[in-house]
């Protein structure tokens, strides 16, 4: 079985929201080529952030580049939670390596 993603709009993802703001993500789901719902522990976080000019100063979205292991071999999984619609979003091919 290979470890190929669909890309989906939203994902399920579980993770710690500090009192000083910062958000630590701590696992997420994701489809298989099956279909199937795979659970992933994230085990190292890169964290960076976007402002975009053309919406409103309050719309900021963080961006989270994750390392998963995925049946056998280590992922970057790029991630994103935008605060004003309090949804995560996988950004583009998990698979990159």
């Amino acid at each position: 079985m290979s470890a190929y993603f669909k890309i989906q709009q939203t994902l399920d993802v579980i993770a710690q929201f500090n009192r000083d703001g910062s958000i630590i993500p701590l696992k997420i789901r994701l489809y298989d080529e099956d279909g199937e719902l795979q659970s992933y522990v994230i085990k190292a976080v890169r964290e960076r952030y976007v402002n975009s000019a053309t919406a409103p100063a309050d719309y900021n979205i963080i961006i989270f580049d994750c390392k998963i292991n995925s049946f056998g071999h280590d992922r970057i999984v790029s991630i994103s939670y935008s605060y004003a619609d309090r949804l995560w979003k996988v950004l583009d091919n998990p698979l990159r390596q």
